[in-house]
């Protein structure tokens, strides 16, 4: 009760400071935003600002800077701003909802045909890593949930439960949510950059924003948009576009192209060197950053991709910034500015053509390289002159001039936006361009496979019973999450059909009445750290796993039971889903699974030795042998297990000449940072955390490692500010450095 007062409170005086400064509770005829808000998106090796006003990839903490960050704490970025603009005719009048440089939406939603908002609409971002206690936003999650919020149904009781069910996108490392309306017409500025200033169309806008940091998936981020027809009126001749000022890192020597296969605009550097390295700079090898259509409204695609420049940065008018709405949806439509037809110099006489730059560069096909006609005034001839490298803009459309939205209709659109860097600026192209058609298809697979084998005995004969878990375990809480089970049919068939695009553990398990056999990896072995792990970047047939049997005794001779409690690296730091076995040499007599408490009991059929071994994914294994002296009594036998690295990254392509432990990036950090470190040979490894003190706080990696380039992200969330030092050890080479937790 404290609680909530205290809670109703904050919001009146937030909504008090908020009238103050121009905002209003349903009132049409008022600016609501204020300052605008924004948070960061960095789940991966991407950093982002998603603003609450209809913009993202801009920095706002600094006048006229990028925001589209990678590497991750660099300091270097690929992409200056973006945003998704929404175009249409309303009782032939055009209306536009102008989103490019500072947005012209605010936080809220529109009901009754007015605008509506209080405290509660605000921009929430959650971490696979949250809980209730943790972070607000988590525990609050539920009050966006009327507005299209994702979550993941726990309980699979078809609604949301606070502190039961998850927020965010299923398996995503980080996920943002936030309700904005372009209702308030005081957020219409002509000064917009896009052609602003209309009248509202009276839209929702639902922005959902996620990003894995899976294998695959560590350089891309997707944002989804429903934008909803809250006007009592019909639009018509819709068009969406994602406005963009690319600029990547040295803005003045960009080129930009478009992919019709995976509905991308990108940007590179025209030679192969980036400014000077320094500053927001990439130097020598530069990347190349895009902006891809994974979902257009009906499915019409990507209908024009054309470029516009700066003002300031001379050119010919018609190609420039718009001035005037009509001129912004002239280039929505695949025009210039004055609607005169861009031309393909490809052909002689050039053709008409909405698709700018559809070549490769370096091959064939209208590119940058080739050059370019300055044709204005609705010329449809003209010389083809070289393209000046520079300060690139982008609109990347889908439309239609028999596009409609009737009052209440809804239209989903989404992206990519994503980097990638190659051995020169025209290999990170194609290197980009590849990675776009993966991401295409594992979004139009909704990030999920199917994973099917058989599941038999040592002998080969089928299991006829029992169930199959994909499982993967959180590198930060080290919680065993079950992201797909499914049960084995009589004929030992079984088929997983959600599992997700992350790298798994595929255990088979017996069924309570019968329990021949024990939980098995995949492919056959009960040790987590001898399994083999699947990355499921495709549906997976015939993955078949030998389970291993377990002895059957027709009675028991003892009433003996060996139990105790399992933990983790701290004794109150109780360990579920560990997987108990009870051994004599290499046959296995029964198993038992940790309950949430940690607590296991087994019981022994007979008298004699045995060994009790415990295998928990993502920590260590340990086991002790027990000698059942007795036939009754009870044996309480306790574990402590140390966890392990997961969630490191691998790159094999790069084979050391020896031994080097990197400084870790960011530094100072809050609270993951990435860890990187090169092994030259096959070697017993281990890199461990210490604090100030010389005590371990963490180890990170245990394990024997091939030759290759490591990247460890270390989570340290559980502990206080501080310096910290890491340590690599193998055999013939240790290595320390210095780090610095600011929280």
């Amino acid at each position: 009760m404290k609680f909530n007062s205290v809670k109703i409170f904050y919001r009146i005086l937030i909504l008090t400071i908020l009238t103050g400064l121009g905002a209003s509770n349903g009132n049409a005829n008022v600016l609501f935003r204020g300052t605008p808000e924004w948070v960061f998106l960095d789940g991966n090796t991407v950093r982002s600002y998603i603003w609450d006003s209809g913009i993202f990839d801009q920095d706002p903490t600094t006048n006229n800077s990028p925001g589209f960050e990678w590497p991750k704490g660099s300091g270097k970025y690929s992409i200056f701003t973006a945003g998704l603009t929404v175009a249409a005719y309303v009782n032939g009048e055009l209306r536009m909802a102008a989103n490019s440089f500072s947005g012209e939406l605010g936080p809220g939603y529109i009901v009754g045909g007015v605008p509506t908002t209080n405290p509660d609409f605000k921009i929430y971002r959650v971490n696979d890593w949250d809980n209730c206690q943790s972070n607000p936003d988590y525990a609050n999650w539920g009050l966006m949930i009327p507005y299209g919020a994702p979550y993941v149904d726990i309980n699979h009781n078809g609604q949301y439960d606070d502190c039961i069910d998850k927020p965010g996108i299923r398996l995503a490392r980080q996920t943002v949510f936030v309700s904005m309306t372009d209702g308030f017409p005081g957020n219409h500025n002509s000064s917009e950059g896009f052609g602003g200033g209309t009248a509202p169309l009276n839209a929702d806008f639902r922005l959902t924003a996620w990003c894995y940091n899976s294998p695959g998936l560590e350089t891309i981020q997707f944002l989804k948009w429903d934008i909803i027809n809250q006007n009592n009126l019909k639009w018509d001749s819709v068009y969406f576009g994602i406005i963009s000022d690319m600029d990547l890192g040295e803005p003045t020597d960009d080129y930009i192209g478009f992919d019709s296969t995976t509905g991308m605009g990108y940007c590179y550097n025209s030679d192969n060197n980036d400014g000077s390295g320094t500053g927001t700079s990439y130097g020598l090898n530069p990347p190349s950053s895009g902006l891809q259509f994974l979902k257009t409204p009906n499915d019409l695609g990507v209908t024009s991709f054309v470029p516009f420049e700066n003002t300031g940065s001379g050119g010919v008018p018609c190609e420039q910034d718009p001035q005037q709405p009509i001129e912004a949806y002239n280039y929505l439509q695949g025009y210039k500015r004055d609607k005169t037809p861009w031309l393909n110099p490809e052909t002689t006489p050039a053709f008409k053509t909405k698709f700018c730059f559809p070549g490769r560069p370096g091959g064939p096909g209208w590119n940058e390289f080739t050059g370019v006609i300055h044709n204005c005034g609705g010329d449809t001839t003209g010389s083809l002159q070289s393209s000046s490298p520079g300060d690139r803009r982008i609109v990347l459309s889908s439309g239609s001039t028999q596009l409609s939205m009737n009052p209440g209709d809804t239209q989903t659109v989404s992206i990519g936006q994503h980097v990638a860097r190659g051995t020169d600026n025209i290999n990170s192209v194609t290197k980009l361009l590849l990675a776009a058609e993966f991401y295409r298809d594992i979004y139009m697979d909704n990030f999920e496979h199917s994973v099917s084998g058989t599941i038999r005995y040592g002998n080969g004969d089928p299991v006829q019973s029992g169930y199959v878990k994909a499982l993967k375990v959180d590198g930060n809480t080290g919680e065993v999450q079950t992201v797909d089970s499914t049960i084995i049919n009589s004929n030992g068939a079984y088929t997983l059909t959600r599992v997700p695009f992350i790298e798994v553990d595929i255990m088979a398990y017996p069924s309570s009445e019968l329990e021949d056999f024990v939980p098995t990896y995949y492919p056959s072995t009960t040790s987590w750290q001898l399994a083999t792990s699947i990355l499921t970047d495709t549906n997976i047939t015939n993955l078949d796993v030998s389970v291993i049997s377990s002895s059957q005794t027709l009675s028991s001779t003892t009433n003996a039971t060996i139990q105790g409690k399992i933990t983790g690296d701290s004794l109150s730091n109780t360990l579920n889903d560990a997987i108990v076995y009870l051994k004599d040499g290499n046959t296995y007599y029964s198993f038992d699974i940790s309950s949430d408490s940690g607590m296991y009991q087994i019981s022994p059929t007979s008298t004699g030795f045995y060994k009790v071994f415990v295998d928990r994914l993502g920590f260590t294994s340990d086991s002790i042998i027990v000698n059942v002296a007795s036939g009754t009594g009870t044996y309480d036998i306790d574990f402590n297990l140390h966890q392990l690295y997961v969630g490191i990254t691998t790159n094999t392509n790069i084979i050391p000449d020896g031994y080097e432990l990197f400084q870790n990036y960011p530094n100072p950090f809050n609270p993951s940072t990435k860890i990187k470190f090169h092994i030259g040979k096959s070697s017993n490894v281990r890199l461990s955390v210490f604090d100030i003190t010389g005590r371990e706080v963490a180890t990170l990696v245990n394990s024997k490692l091939n030759p290759g380039e490591f990247v460890y992200e270390f989570n340290a969330s559980n502990l206080p500010s501080g310096v910290y030092f890491y340590s690599i050890i193998t055999e013939d080479f240790r290595q320390t450095k210095k780090m610095v937790l600011l929280k």
